[in-house]
């Protein structure tokens, strides 16, 4: 039979104090992208201490790990993304300072609070459940930068093949639940230019996506509190490129 809500409920609120515990881990030890070490061994730690089936170094990734609950019986196989790197802030002097401003403490609580509320209850459930330990979240963090975006590089490894449905809850201005798929993605195209090209030459295209980023700091009464928000625009339609682009045959 399905879990009452009112039981999971319950199970959830039980695990108040480990949900607090982890955030103020996270907070505590803030870790630049592909840095997260004692985060991730700290998460891993947790949910291999209530019984999940813990596997670290996923996808030759140094901080990311999984951690799987099966069910009692037969079912559909449910992952949970768990994100923990912090903010790469810049300061006025030019110098890169690791800083949590962006809700990663609490998606890292939330993760492991629902885990170890569906731990006791794993009698009662049907398929797995697996939390997936992505490093490197921040795009613009000096080791995404070099190594690319722990979810990326995840998928690329096939870590996120053979999923039913893939939860991702993160902290927003509102409350929303997007029902459309928003899944991840990084497109590449190839151009076959009309002309042989023989020499290096500059071509000027229209963005296939624009990104960007912005540094704010709130100040509230001598507390500085950097955030950087990031986005990245991309076109519901491809963009050719044509061939007056490349130049006189």
């Amino acid at each position: 039979m399905p879990i009452a809500d009112a039981e999971l409920i319950a199970a959830v609120a039980a695990q108040r104090a480990a949900i607090s515990d982890t955030v103020a881990f996270v907070h505590a030890h803030p870790e630049l992208a592909h840095e997260e070490h004692l985060c991730a061994a700290h998460l891993a730690g947790r949910l291999g201490e209530a019984g999940l089936r813990v596997e670290q170094d996923v996808a030759g990734l140094g901080t990311a790990f999984r951690a799987a609950l099966a069910g009692e019986r037969a079912g559909r196989r449910v992952g949970i993304a768990a994100l923990y790197d912090a903010v790469a802030a810049v300061r006025e002097d030019g110098s890169v300072e690791a800083v949590h401003s962006c809700g990663h403490g609490l998606i890292a609580g939330a993760v492991v609070g629902a885990a170890l509320a569906l731990a006791p209850l794993c009698e009662q459930l049907a398929g797995e459940l697996v939390i997936v330990g992505c490093p490197a979240d921040k795009i613009h963090a000096p080791g995404t930068i070099e190594r690319g975006g722990g979810k990326w590089l995840a998928a690329a490894a096939g870590v996120w093949d053979d999923y039913d449905a893939v939860l991702y809850a993160h902290p927003e201005f509102i409350d929303t639940v997007w029902q459309a798929s928003m899944w991840m993605r990084r497109d590449t195209f190839a151009v076959a230019p009309p002309v042989a090209i023989t020499a290096p030459r500059y071509i000027t295209v229209q963005a296939t996506q624009i990104q960007y980023s912005q540094q704010v700091f709130l100040n509230f009464k001598g507390l500085s509190w950097p955030h950087v928000p990031v986005a990245t625009l991309v076109p519901s339609n491809p963009i050719p490129v044509p061939r007056p682009r490349f130049g006189p045959e």
